[in-house]
């Protein structure tokens, strides 16, 4: 440019060309380099590709996604682990661990000062005497989502094992335990009181455990059952890159054990039913649906105009819940978070063979096998809440497909890599 200018004396002809060259080189560099965060260097969750692609709803078929840098599935736990970054100690509670204070103020210092960092090794499950001499315990397992993929008629089916004692859980991780937030604690959130009553969802199999402390009473167990807990982040301090901690890092702090469970869907199927589902008494057509899913493409793809893929699922508000299909986001958050034979993942598709996948849950749970007569009384019960909205409302436009299968394609090959199984990709 200052070329240009000392140009300006030779003549304005001369001049408007090299500004308009000028133009051109930048535009052309701009294309080729890779663009960088700013700030402080990034967490291992935050190591993001950052890409001046932006969706072209126009064209969406030919366009490309950012996704995630590739690592491969043995490295994407080269982040925190908190089985060698923290040395536990018997008697003592989370609060005493050197802790980092993002992470430290997403769990709560209710909870971290309730919380053993051993529990009690007479039970299966996660439990301990508090204070007050009374069995306390959490979740052995957390059944996490994904939200209309049949996660009540699987959850429904896994806790009729005679060694599962029905807990509740009601978004308490996500959702119930923040201040602020519209819930049905709203009243009592001061202290370690909401943190106890969530306790108190499990309070049913501490009482069984105490009644009877026997090698049967032992291996009981119980299960969260909150959908959210895989993918909702949005109340999350928001940071570039998205949040530093998220709820998979709570979870392995308090419970680093704990065996996690989630279900996936064809994620344009998901919406659609979610779409049915939530918020009956709307007026709601295929059109409508159309309409909405549009605009929330043009909100996700104005976010990435100036922020990376991770921040926008996390930060996204728009007509319709098209961020819970990212789901490679998430699993990534929780591969790096938990070793992998804690996690156990399967596809809508699958489970419609209940008495195949349910055997495998139950063993990957490490709870005995129930015989075949057993396993058949509890598949062949009736499906639990299934969408009847589907019929009077009818099939999504195909136009509509389209753009939604378009939209995922590239998470989806993201997810069927770090899984390495194909089938993730619903092709």
């Amino acid at each position: 440019m200052l070329l240009c200018i000392l140009i300006f004396e030779q003549g304005k002809s001369l001049f408007v060309s090299c500004v308009i060259f000028a133009f051109v080189l930048l535009y052309m560099i701009d294309i080729k380099v890779e663009l960088k965060p700013t700030g402080p260097e990034l967490s291992f969750s935050q190591r993001l590709i950052y890409s001046p692609s932006i969706l072209n709803l126009k064209n969406l078929s030919n366009s490309s996604i950012p996704v995630y840098a590739s690592h491969s599935p043995t490295s994407l736990n080269d982040g925190i682990s908190f089985h060698t970054d923290y040395q536990r100690v018997k008697g003592r509670f989370l609060s005493e661990l050197n802790i980092p204070q993002g992470l430290r103020k997403l769990t709560g210092e209710d909870v971290l000062k309730s919380t053993p960092q051993v529990f009690d090794s007479r039970y299966k499950s996660p439990c301990w005497i508090n204070d007050k001499h009374i069995l306390r315990c959490l979740p052995y397992c957390f059944s996490a989502g994904i939200p209309k993929s049949a996660t009540t008629d699987m959850n429904s089916k896994i806790v009729s094992h005679p060694d599962i004692v029905d807990g509740r859980g009601e978004h308490w991780w996500t959702r119930n335990r923040y201040n602020g937030y519209k819930n049905i604690w709203a009243t009592e959130r001061k202290g370690s009181v909401a943190f106890e009553r969530y306790l108190n969802g499990f309070g049913l199999l501490a009482n069984k455990l105490h009644i009877g402390l026997s090698d049967l009473a032992a291996h009981l167990i119980s299960v969260d059952r909150s959908t959210s807990l895989l993918w909702d982040n949005h109340i999350l301090d928001g940071v570039d890159g998205g949040p530093e901690y998220t709820h998979a890092d709570v979870i392995r702090l308090v419970q680093p054990n704990a065996k996690i469970i989630a279900i996936f869907r064809n994620p344009s199927e998901r919406l659609y039913s979610d779409y049915k589902y939530f918020k009956q008494m709307q007026h709601k057509s295929p059109d409508l649906f159309h309409k909405k899913v549009v605009n929330s493409l043009r909100i996700f793809n104005n976010c990435l105009k100036d922020h990376d893929i991770r921040k926008c699922t996390y930060t996204y508000k728009g007509d319709v819940r098209l961020h819970i299909g990212n789901y490679n986001i998430f699993v990534r958050e929780w591969m790096r978070a938990f070793p992998r034979n804690q996690l156990h993942f399967l596809r809508t598709d699958e489970w419609k063979n209940c008495a195949v996948e349910l055997p495998k849950i139950y063993d990957f749970l490490n709870i005995r096998v129930l015989n075949a007569s057993e396993l058949t009384s509890i598949c062949n019960g009736k499906l639990k809440n299934v969408n009847t909205s589907s019929k009077k409302l009818g099939p999504m436009l195909t136009e509509t497909r389209i753009l939604l299968d378009d939209f995922y394609r590239p998470f989806l090959k993201d997810l069927a890599n770090i899984l390495e199984d194909d089938r993730y990709t619903w092709n």
